[in-house]
């Protein structure tokens, strides 16, 4: 959420258009989604410790290249350099389901919603952190090799230097789980697994809502994160500060939820019950966003909507 605030003001200042900044967000994303079933994958074949370094990896050099955008003269180079920033950001990002996967395997069916919302919750922590760090990166304005450093492109040192710590993290404290076999999977090892995956999806409602309901999460709150910035600049003139605020008091709202959930789940209450009150809260906020984003709006108006969609997402997660 800090990178996506700070995004539309770099790609502004390197001659970028709202378009272009729209992709860059697209495209991260799009990267995350090609690359999770591939990790996904490796993980079932040789534990999570090399997955997860080889796309912190990945990270640490997107956040590098990003930072080197402005370094470029040609606006178009200097462009391409925030998009394979990005795109190798966004591959590095397809680990966010590794943490998931790991608590499935190493904890029994009966702890695992607890610590699956437990689990969101600290990444919410960290989301509810990052956009602060916008306010301070308003005042860098130093020089590295050459390298002019400012607040737009310090998130991309600041992204290098944060995946690093969890590399050495990774490496050094990440115990590796047995790895399981599948008597199923090995009876059906010659099928397409894309197409078992897909029979299941669809023939098991266990698995398929599950996957509607995260397909929904993920949607919905990329849409928030991808509109906000250029809408409430179109609408309040507000810059990436102000729009780093709305995250941070967005992640603050998804931690509490995600504890509420946990504290539920604890309580007895089904997965049926949270998804469908994270459903009709959802429904509510995005009402909300359809009668009162529009030019010249009260702030309070624009924002009350974002904030019931936080709310709703870890209900949804769940």
């Amino acid at each position: 959420s800090s990178n996506s605030s700070a995004e539309n003001g770099s790609v502004t200042t390197l001659g970028g258009s709202q378009d272009v900044y729209g992709f860059i967000l697209a495209i991260y994303s799009f990267a995350a989604f090609c690359a999770k079933p591939f990790l996904g994958r490796w993980s079932d074949a040789q534990n999570f410790s090399a997955p997860y370094l080889f796309s912190n990896s990945l990270s640490v050099l997107g956040g590098l290249v990003y930072a080197l955008g402005p370094a470029f003269s040609n606006p178009r180079s200097a462009i391409a350099a925030v998009v394979v920033g990005r795109v190798l950001g966004g591959l590095g990002n397809a680990n966010s389901t590794l943490g998931f996967a790991y608590v499935a395997r190493a904890l029994p069916a009966e702890e695992r919603t607890s610590t699956t919302a437990l689990l969101g919750g600290i990444q919410m922590i960290g989301m509810a952190i990052a956009p602060l760090f916008n306010s301070f990166l308003a005042s860098v304005d130093f020089n590295i090799g050459g390298l002019h450093v400012d607040p737009l492109n310090s998130v991309g040192l600041l992204l290098a230097f944060l995946n690093i710590v969890s590399l050495v993290a990774i490496y050094f404290l990440l115990p590796d789980l047995p790895i399981t076999n599948d008597s199923n999977h090995d009876e059906h090892k010659k099928d397409n697994e894309w197409l078992l995956m897909l029979r299941c999806i669809i023939m098991n409602p266990h698995i398929g809502v599950p996957f509607l309901t995260i397909l929904c999460f993920n949607f919905n709150w990329m849409f928030i994160e991808t509109g906000i910035a250029p809408s409430a600049h179109d609408a309040l003139g507000w810059g990436p500060v102000e729009t780093s605020y709305v995250f941070g008091a967005m992640s603050v709202l998804v931690f509490f939820g995600m504890t509420v959930v946990h504290r539920l789940s604890k309580l007895g209450f089904s997965d049926y019950k949270l998804l469908n009150s994270g459903l009709a809260v959802n429904a509510v906020g995005f009402l909300g966003l359809y009668f009162s984003w529009y030019r010249s709006v009260e702030v309070w108006k624009f924002v009350t909507p974002v904030l019931i969609n936080a709310i709703s997402f870890p209900f949804l997660g769940a």
